[in-house]
């Protein structure tokens, strides 16, 4: 593959200071060299930005650090990658996380196969590629070699109308081209996460591919925005109760994001996109035994037992 072809990574950055100079000189490490870091810091409050500074002195080329003027308060990793998407420019695209670290090879081998997906498909489909990672802990110890093992999540249900209930993205893994940065720019508030939202709109309008093997390490600690959760052993009623509760509130935020698809799209969606969005943004006003017979019928679930009994009990 030619190394020459330049690709925009995407990093939004919140008191990142304990784990991102491991994250940053990853990616001076990486096998494809022709990158450059496009990077939004989000009101930190500790070294981020001297950190930041040190390594934008190091090498000016490869970072471009947004100049915004600084809001008062902190957007939060949607808005803030929003804001990346939308001032950052290029081709091709990737999210990064600041407490990751990615493997050398991460670019190369998601940029090839999304070349392959843009031969077979077209460079004006929108595109989204996706790997494993590898789970580890605060020092970079391995706690699982497969964090879609790990989490129990199936990458291949990555239709629509599985989407809209269970997103099988993790962001920073990703790496997606121009045609789905220019649809999906200009992330709504409503939208759960941006990369929740991305894999949306790829499912309606385009591709999402797989790569069944880890380019990051996975970083666990006590600051994790979504991170991967240790399965119970146990289970008591009051965290069944605390469950139930958690999964209503998601389950509320992934309807209110359904709505926005719908309200952002209404002239692209072919009839049968509408007509599943539509349910799904509207299902809380139907009687309890037709919201369940709509799920049903539209196939809108998740991939275990347990986790279709919360849907059940919370919808």
């Amino acid at each position: 593959m030619n190394n020459n072809i330049p690709v925009s990574i995407l990093l939004s950055t919140h008191n990142g200071a304990e784990y991102l100079p491991d994250l940053l000189n990853s990616l001076f490490q990486q096998t494809h060299k022709n990158w450059q870091l496009f990077l939004r810091d989000d009101c930190s409050q500790d070294d981020t930005p001297k950190i930041i500074a040190h390594f934008l002195h190091q090498d000016p080329q490869k970072i471009n650090l947004l100049n915004e003027p600084q809001t008062s308060h902190p957007l939060g990793a949607a808005q803030s990658f929003n804001c990346l998407l939308k001032k950052s420019t290029g081709q091709y695209f990737m999210f990064a996380d600041q407490d990751d670290v990615w493997h050398n090879n991460k670019i190369e081998l998601s940029l090839k196969k999304l070349i392959h997906c843009e031969k077979l498909h077209g460079t004006n489909t929108p595109i989204l590629i996706h790997t494993d990672l590898t789970v580890v802990d605060e020092s970079l110890n391995t706690i699982n070699g497969s964090y879609i093992k790990y989490q129990n999540i199936n990458p291949t249900r990555n239709r629509t109308y599985q989407l809209l209930v269970q997103n099988v993205v993790t962001g920073c893994t990703t790496c997606f081209n121009s045609a789905l940065r220019d649809l999906a720019n200009d992330i709504p508030t409503s939208a759960v996460i941006h990369d929740w939202w991305l894999a949306l709109v790829a499912s309606c309008f385009g591709v999402i591919e797989f790569i069944d093997q880890p380019t990051i390490d996975y970083r666990q600690h006590s600051q994790n925005i979504i991170g991967a959760r240790t399965p119970d052993k146990i289970i008591s009623a009051a965290k069944i109760v605390a469950k139930l509760k958690k999964m209503r509130l998601e389950l509320d935020q992934s309807i209110k994001q359904a709505q926005a698809m719908l309200d952002r799209y209404d002239q692209q969606l072919r009839p049968e996109q509408k007509k599943l969005l539509h349910t799904f943004a509207t299902i809380k006003k139907n009687s309890a035994l037709k919201k369940r017979l709509l799920l049903s019928k539209h196939n809108i679930y998740f991939d275990t037992i347990g986790r279709n009994v919360g849907l059940l009990l919370t919808i």
